[in-house]
C-alpha cells in the first residue's frame, strides 16, 4: 500500500534480474518508502499556498548512462566535493550530466551514516555497523584496539534513485580480493550491464583471482577502478623499475578476456599535487568488453573538479544505453484544496443505495470506493519531485561552493598559510551558521521541532542497505539468485505456509447472520482489504545475510484498518467485561509495570516470608509470533470462548484468502498466498494473538508440584506469566537445583501445548537467572535446566520487559543503563542545539520531558522503591547514593537543555524551567502506576501475594507498603473531590462528582491531578529550603535581611510564572536571561568566586565594583551610553523589571554589550542596539591545526562537510565537573 494514499495500488509486475529477457516494469511501490528512509530532503521544502510549481520530472540525457569512478581516499572532504559537483550539474552551473552510477573506491567511514541526496548506496563492511559505532567511525573517538568498530570495505556504489532498486544488484567478490572487488549488474532494456569496481590495495590483492572472477561474466562488461599498475599500454614515460609482474599479468589478462582499454594512454588520473609536472601517473583505468566498446561515447579524467585537482581524479565514462527510469514525484498533501477534493470524490463514489446484501456486493462496493479515491488523488493532489534540495538549500550550497573553490585556488597558488587558514575559518563559520539557522527556523513549529529531534537521532543511524546480499540457507549454502533469496526468507518467516491450494479457513458450525448492516452483520471482510505488502525490516544490529534478521511489517489498506479497528474495539470491550477470557497472568494489553510487579512480588514475598527459599526465572523466546499463528486454532479458540457468531465470521473472513508480496532491499516478490499468521500491522492482530496463545497459560501445569532430584521428591512452586509473546517461567523451592527441575517440568508442559498450537520456541535464545536474597548464602553453582538447545549458564543480569533486573535486585545495573540511554539521547540533542543556537528554551524543555525524562520514568512503578520524604524507609529500597546519582544526571540534563552555566544549581533550574525534581517525579509516576493497577478491573494476578506478615528480621515486601501508600492517595483524592463538591453552590455537583468517579478514565485523571498537587507541594518545599540555604550564610555574617541583594530568581516562589519570562525568545536570548536571573554567568564576579583560572580580579573594567549583571545593567559607567539606549527602549532601568517582564529586550541588550566570549557568534544578530566601539575587546585569532579527519556536522546530507577541524571531546561523555551531583 502506498504510504501517501489511503488505498492500495495495484501490485507491479516483479522483475527477475536473473532472466534479462523477462518483461521489465520499472514501477516500484516501495520506492516512496525508500526515499523516506534514505534521503534527507530539506524539511522546509514543502509546498505552501498557491499553485504548485515543484518539479515533477528528473532531467536526464536520453539514451546514455553516465558512470563515475571515484577514489575517495577515506576523506569526508572528497565526499563533499563529489556531491558539490553533482549539485552544480543538477543546477546547470557545470557542464555534463549527473552520474547515474558512481563506483567509489577507498570509502570513507562517514559514508555508512551519510547518504548522497538523490542516490541509493551500497557498501559492505567487516561487521554489522550500528548506532553504537557512530562516535568511533565518524567522530574518531575511542578508536582503540579494545574498542574496534567494523570497517567499511574498499569498494562501494551509488545508484540514482530514478533507477529502480529492482533493476540492479551487487555481487561482492570473495577470496583474497574480498572487499576490494564488487560488481553492479544493471538491467537495461537491451540486457545486463556488469560494472566491475576494483581497488588494488596492499599485497593481499590477487590478480589471478581477479581475472578468474571477471571470466565468470558474459555479455556487456565494464571494468573501472584504481589499479595502481604502471604499464606501457596506458602509461607514458614508462620505466622498467615502475613495472611489476602483477601489472604485466593484469595487462595480459584483460586482453585475453577481450576487455578494451578506453582510458587514453598518458592521461593524468593521479598526481601528488596540483602541479602535475612534479609527479603524475595513469593508474585509474577503464576497460569495456568488445561488444560494449562501440557504445562507449567517452572516457575522461575530469581535471577541474574542485577537491579532485590533486591525488586521484574523477573518471567519467558515458555509455550509449537506454535506461528505464521511475517516477520520483510524491504527493504534496499540504497543497490539497479540501473542498475541491471532496467535490471530486463525491461524484465518483457509488450511490448511497448500493445493495450490500451479499459478499459479492460488498466486494464490488469497496472496489468502487477504492477506485474513486485513487482517481481523485490522481486528479486533485499535486505532485513534487523528491530526492533533491530545495531552492534555499541549493542557494546555500552554491555560496559555500564558492568559498570552497576559493580555498582550492589558494592552495594551488601556494598562498600564505595564514590566508588559507583565514578562508578555512570563514568556511567553517559559514557552515556552522547555516546549520544553526536551520535548527532555529525548523523548530519554530511543533511539527518541525519534533522532525528536527527525529533528525538528531537519525544522524547516528547507519543507512540501510539498498540491496540484499547473499542469503545463507539453513543447510549452510549461500543463495545468490533473487528467487532463491525470497524463498529462503519466506521459509524462515512463514514455515507453516505450506498449503497454497487451501486459502480459505473452513466454516465452523455457527449460524450465519443474513440481515443487518453490511460487513459487521454479514461477517464479511472485503477481499480488497486483504492484500498486503510485506516490507521486511531488518532487526537492529543483525546481519543482512541471516534470513531470520528480517521482520515483516504488513502495509494494509487504511479503509480496511478502520473496519478492523471497529472489530478490535468490540472484542476489547468483551474482554474487559469478561476478563476470565484471558489468562490472569497474560499482561498483554496491560502495563509492563504490572508484569514486573508480578515477578518481583514473588521474589520479595519469598525473601520476606520464606527466607530459606530461592527463586529462579527463565525467559522463553517464541519464534515468529505473529507470522506463524495457526488460524484454524485461533477460530476454534474464539468459538470455545463463546464469542458472538458475527465476530467469529468476520475474523474468519479477515484471515481467509489473504495474499501478499514481499519487499526486500532491491527485491519485490510475486504475489503469493499467505495461509499462516496474522498481519503485523493490523489493529486487530494484537488482540487475536492474545486469544490464540491463551491456552499456553491456561493449560500449563502451575502451582505446587512435586519433582525428583537425586532420587528424592521435593515441592516446588511454579509460576508463569507472559507479555504478548514474551514468556517467563518462575520456580520457588529450597534449592536452585530443585528450581531447575521445576522449570524443566513447566517447560515440558508448555511444549506439549505449543505443539498443538503449532508454536515453536527457540531455546538458544533463552535466559536464566537465579535470585539471591540479602540473607541467603546458598550458591547456585551454575546449575541450569536440562532443556534441549539451551546451553547458557545462569546470568547475573537480565533485561525483562525493558528493565534490567539483576540477581541481587540492587538496581545498580538498571540505573547504569538508564544513565547510558539518557546520555545517548542527550547526545542527539547536542547535535541540534547549543547555548546560543538551536530550538528555543520551551522546545528544548519539551524535548526533555518527552524524549529524556520518559526514559527515566519507564516502569518506575516496579523499580523505584522509595517512599515520599518523611514517610519512612523501605526494605530492599533504593539507597541515598542511587538517588543522588539520579539527581546528578537530572541536573546535568537541565543544564544542557537550558544552556545554563556549568555550575548552576539543579534546584534553580528546576524552578526556572518549572520541572519537578526527578525523585519527586519518579515517586509521583510510580504512585500513579500503582494506583491505576489497584483500580484495574482485572486484579486476579494479585492473589499470589496475600500474606503481609514479615518473618525475616522485620523485613517486609516493599510493594505491600507502597501499594498501601497508593491506596491512601486514592482515598485522599476521593476526599478532596468530595470536599470541593460540598463547597460548590451547584445542587447537582455531588451527582456529577459521583459520575466522574465512577468513570475509570475520569477517576484516574482525578487521582493524577491529586498526585500532581502533592508533587507541586513537595517541589515548593524543596525550593524554600534551597532559598533558605542561600540566605542563611549572609544572615550569619550580620547582614540585614531587608538589605540583601539576591539574584532575581531567588526572590520568586515556585511556580510556572518563571517559565513565562522566557516566552518568544531565541535560544541565545533565553540563555542570557537565565544567566542573568541566576547570576551563574561568565562575568568576572562569578568566575572569580568560583576560582576560575586566569580570572585574577572580580572587578568590572570600570574598576568601580564587582562585575555582575546588576552592576552592568544599573551601575557601570563604561556602559552609560548603552544604558541610555536601553532606557529609550523601555523607559526604565529597574533591575527586577528588566529581568522579568522586559526580559527579552534586556537579554538582547546583554548579548550586545556583555563581554562574554561564548556569545560572540550571536552578538551580531542583536541588531536592536547599536554597536559601541571599545566595549567588547578584540579577540585573539587562534591558528587552527587540522588533521584532515573532519566528519560532517549534524545533518544527514554530506553537503555540510568540507573543512577539517580539530578533534573534540565526545559530547555524550560529560566531564566529571559536568555530571557531579550538586544541589547548591
Amino acid at each position: 500500500m502506498n504510504q501517501y494514499s489511503p488505498f492500495s495500488n495495484p501490485m507491479p509486475m516483479a522483475m527477475n534480474i536473473d532472466d534479462p529477457d523477462e518483461h521489465f516494469d520499472s514501477t516500484n511501490l516501495g520506492q516512496d518508502r525508500v526515499n523516506f528512509e534514505n534521503d534527507q530532503h530539506d524539511p522546509t521544502d514543502e509546498c505552501g499556498s498557491g499553485d504548485c510549481s515543484c518539479p515533477t520530472s528528473i532531467p536526464t540525457s536520453p539514451g546514455t548512462i553516465t558512470l563515475w569512478s571515484v577514489n575517495l581516499k577515506q576523506a569526508a572532504m572528497r565526499v563533499t566535493a563529489m556531491h558539490n559537483e553533482i549539485t552544480k550539474r543538477h543546477d546547470g552551473l557545470s557542464s555534463g550530466n549527473e552520474p547515474d552510477v558512481i563506483a567509489a573506491q577507498d570509502l570513507c567511514n562517514i559514508q555508512a551514516y551519510r547518504d548522497l541526496p538523490g542516490y541509493l548506496h551500497w557498501y559492505s563492511s567487516t561487521g554489522v555497523i550500528g548506532r553504537e559505532h557512530y562516535e568511533t567511525l565518524v567522530q574518531h573517538q575511542d578508536d582503540t584496539e579494545e574498542n574496534q568498530a567494523p570497517q567499511l570495505h574498499k569498494v562501494g556504489f551509488y545508484v540514482r534513485k530514478s533507477i529502480s532498486p529492482t533493476a540492479w544488484r551487487v555481487k561482492a567478490c570473495n577470496g583474497r580480493n574480498k572487499g576490494m572487488v564488487a560488481t553492479l549488474e544493471l538491467m537495461t532494456p537491451s540486457g545486463l550491464l556488469a560494472i566491475h569496481n576494483v581497488y588494488r590495495h596492499g599485497n593481499s590483492f590477487s590478480v589471478e583471482e581477479l581475472l578468474s572472477y571477471l571470466g565468470g561474466f558474459t555479455g556487456d562488461n565494464i571494468l573501472v577502478g584504481d589499479f595502481n599498475f604502471h604499464h606501457e599500454d596506458w602509461s607514458s614515460d614508462i620505466r622498467d623499475k615502475t613495472t611489476t609482474t602483477a601489472g604485466n599479468d593484469f595487462a595480459k589478462g584483460v586482453v585475453e578476456l577481450g576487455l578494451n582499454l578506453h582510458t587514453i594512454p598518458g592521461t593524468i588520473t593521479y598526481s601528488n599535487s596540483t602541479d602535475t609536472t612534479i609527479r603524475s601517473s595513469t593508474i585509474d583505468l577503464t576497460f569495456a568488453s568488445e561488444q560494449l566498446s562501440p557504445s562507449v561515447e567517452s572516457c575522461t579524467a575530469l581535471q577541474n573538479v574542485a577537491g579532485f585537482q590533486s591525488d586521484h581524479r574523477i573518471i567519467e565514462t558515458v555509455i550509449r544505453r537506454d535506461m528505464e527510469r521511475q517516477d520520483q514525484s510524491r504527493p504534496c498533501w499540504r497543497k490539497v484544496d479540501p473542498e475541491n477534493f471532496s467535490t471530486n470524490l463525491e461524484r465518483r463514489l457509488p450511490p448511497k443505495d448500493f445493495p450490500l446484501d451479499t459478499p459479492e456486493q460488498i466486494n464490488a462496493y469497496t472496489a468502487k470506493i477504492v477506485q474513486a479515491l485513487s482517481d481523485t488523488i490522481q486528479d486533485s493532489v499535486p505532485k513534487k519531485l523528491s530526492g533533491f534540495h530545495s531552492t534555499r538549500s541549493r542557494h546555500v550550497a552554491s555560496k559555500l561552493g564558492k568559498w570552497n573553490a576559493k580555498h582550492e585556488r589558494m592552495i594551488q597558488q601556494n598562498q600564505p598559510l595564514k590566508e588559507i587558514q583565514s578562508v578555512q575559518r570563514h568556511i567553517k563559520k559559514l557552515k556552522r551558521e547555516m546549520w544553526q539557522m536551520f535548527t532555529e527556523n525548523e523548530s519554530s513549529t511543533s511539527r518541525g521541532a519534533f522532525g528536527l529531534a527525529a533528525l538528531s537521532r537519525k544522524i547516528s543511524k547507519p543507512i540501510e542497505q539498498s540491496q540484499l546480499p547473499e542469503i545463507m540457507h539453513l543447510d549452510g549454502r549461500h543463495v545468490t539468485t533473487d528467487d532463491g533469496k525470497i524463498e529462503i526468507v519466506k521459509d524462515a518467516k512463514f514455515p507453516e505456509n505450506k498449503s497454497p491450494h487451501s486459502k480459505a479457513i473452513p466454516d465452523r458450525p455457527t449460524p450465519r447472520l443474513v440481515d443487518g448492516r453490511a460487513c459487521l452483520k454479514t461477517g464479511q471482510h472485503p477481499s480488497h482489504f486483504k492484500d498486503s505488502t510485506l516490507f521486511m525490516i531488518r532487526k537492529p544490529g543483525k546481519p543482512l545475510e541471516d534470513a531470520h534478521t528480517w521482520r515483516p511489517i504488513a502495509l494494509l489498506s487504511c479503509l480496511g484498518k478502520i473496519l478492523e479497528k471497529i472489530v478490535a474495539k468490540r472484542i476489547l470491550c468483551a474482554l474487559r467485561a469478561n476478563p476470565h477470557l484471558l489468562p490472569k497472568t497474560q499482561f498483554g494489553g496491560r502495563s509492563t509495570t504490572e508484569a514486573l510487579q508480578y515477578l518481583l512480588n514473588i521474589v520479595y514475598n519469598t525473601w520476606s516470608l520464606s527466607p530459606d527459599d530461592v527463586v529462579t526465572v527463565m525467559c522463553g523466546d517464541m519464534r515468529g509470533a505473529y507470522d506463524n499463528v495457526f488460524r484454524q486454532k485461533l477460530i476454534q479458540t474464539l468459538v470455545n470462548k463463546s464469542f458472538p457468531p458475527w465476530i467469529v465470521e468476520i475474523v474468519r473472513s479477515f484471515l481467509s484468502s489473504r495474499e501478499a508480496s514481499m519487499h526486500l532491499p532491491g527485491l519485490v516478490s510475486e504475489s503469493f498466498a499467505l495461509n499462516t499468521g496474522i498481519p503485523q500491522g493490523s489493529p486487530l492482530s494484537p488482540i487475536l494473538f492474545l486469544l490464540f496463545v491463551a491456552p499456553l497459560l491456561e493449560q500449563a501445569e502451575l502451582g505446587l508440584r512435586r519433582v525428583k532430584v537425586n532420587g528424592d521428591s521435593h515441592n516446588v512452586y511454579l509460576y508463569a506469566f507472559a507479555f504478548v509473546d514474551d514468556i517467563y517461567f518462575i520456580s520457588v523451592s529450597k534449592s536452585y537445583q530443585i528450581n531447575c527441575k521445576g522449570i524443566e517440568h513447566l517447560h515440558k508442559s508448555f511444549m506439549g501445548i505449543a505443539e498443538d498450537l503449532h508454536i515453536t520456541f527457540g531455546p538458544d535464545k533463552y535466559h536464566l537467572m537465579h535470585f539471591k536474597g540479602p540473607h541467603q548464602s546458598q550458591p547456585h553453582n551454575g546449575v541450569k535446566p536440562n532443556i534441549r538447545g539451551f546451553d547458557k549458564g545462569p546470568e547475573d543480569e537480565m533485561v525483562i520487559l525493558g528493565v534490567k533486573v539483576d540477581w541481587l535486585l540492587s538496581w545498580h545495573p538498571h540505573l547504569k543503563t538508564l544513565c547510558e540511554k539518557v546520555m545517548r539521547r542527550m547526545g542527539c540533542l547536542f547535535r541540534i542545539s547549543g547555548k546560543g543556537w538551536g530550538p528555543d528554551l520551551r522546545r528544548m524543555r519539551q524535548f526533555f520531558l518527552t524524549m529524556i525524562r520518559s526514559v527515566l520514568t519507564y516502569a518506575c512503578g516496579a523499580w523505584f522503591i522509595k517512599r515520599r520524604r518523611g514517610d519512612g524507609i523501605l526494605s530492599y529500597g533504593l539507597t541515598e547514593k542511587q538517588l543522588a546519582r539520579l539527581e546528578s544526571l537530572h541536573t546535568y540534563c537541565l543544564r544542557k537543555i537550558s544552556g545554563a552555566f556549568g555550575s548552576t544549581s539543579g534546584r534553580l533550574l528546576e524552578k526556572e524551567l518549572y520541572i519537578e525534581n526527578i525523585c519527586t517525579t519518579l515517586h509521583s509516576q510510580a504512585s500513579l502506576q500503582r494506583a491505576k493497577s489497584l483500580l484495574s478491573p482485572d486484579s486476579r494476578w494479585r492473589k499470589c501475594s496475600t500474606d503481609t506478615k514479615a518473618r525475616s528480621g522485620g523485613r517486609s515486601n516493599p510493594y505491600l507498603v507502597l501499594e498501601a501508600d497508593a491506596a491512601a492517595l486514592i482515598v485522599e483524592a476521593g476526599e478532596d473531590l468530595l470536599f470541593r463538591t460540598r463547597l460548590s453552590p451547584d445542587p447537582k455537583a455531588d451527582f456529577f462528582a459521583r459520575q466522574r468517579w465512577a468513570d475509570p478514565k475520569k477517576r484516574n485523571q482525578i487521582i493524577a491531578n491529586w498526585i500532581k498537587k502533592q508533587a507541586s507541594m513537595d517541589c515548593e518545599e524543596r525550593w524554600e529550603m534551597y532559598v533558605a540555604k542561600r540566605i542563611l550564610p549572609q544572615l550569619a555574617k550580620g547582614r540585614d535581611a531587608t538589605q540583601l541583594r539576591l539574584p532575581v530568581a531567588l526572590t520568586e516562589g515556585w511556580g510556572k510564572k518563571s517559565l513565562g519570562y522566557y516566552s518568544n525568545m531565541s535560544r541565545a536570548q533565553s540563555t542570557m536571561l537565565l544567566h542573568c536571573r541566576t547570576e551563574f554567568i561568565g562575568l568576572k564576579g562569578h568566575l572569580n568566586d568560583t576560582k576560575t583560572k586566569n580570572v585574577k580580579s572580580p572587578l568590572c573594567a570600570c574598576k568601580r565594583s564587582k562585575e555582575t549583571p546588576f552592576h552592568l545593567l544599573v551601575e557601570c559607567t563604561k556602559l552609560r551610553d548603552a544604558r541610555e539606549a536601553l532606557m529609550r527602549e523601555l523607559g526604565h532601568t529597574t533591575y527586577a523589571d528588566l529581568l522579568t517582564r522586559d526580559g527579552k529586550v534586556t537579554a538582547e541588550w546583554a548579548l550586545r554589550y556583555f563581554d562574554i566570549e561564548n556569545f560572540d557568534s550571536v552578538r551580531e544578530r542583536s541588531s536592536r542596539f547599536p554597536l559601541i566601539p571599545g566595549i567588547i575587546p578584540e579577540r585573539p585569532v587562534a591558528i587552527e591545526i587540522t588533521d584532515g579527519t573532519e566528519s560532517s556536522p549534524p545533518g544527514r546530507s554530506v553537503i555540510q562537510t568540507s573543512i577539517p577541524t580539530p578533534l573534540r571531546r565526545n559530547p555524550m561523555r560529560p566531564s566529571r565537573k559536568d555530571i557531579r551531583y550538586s544541589t547548591t
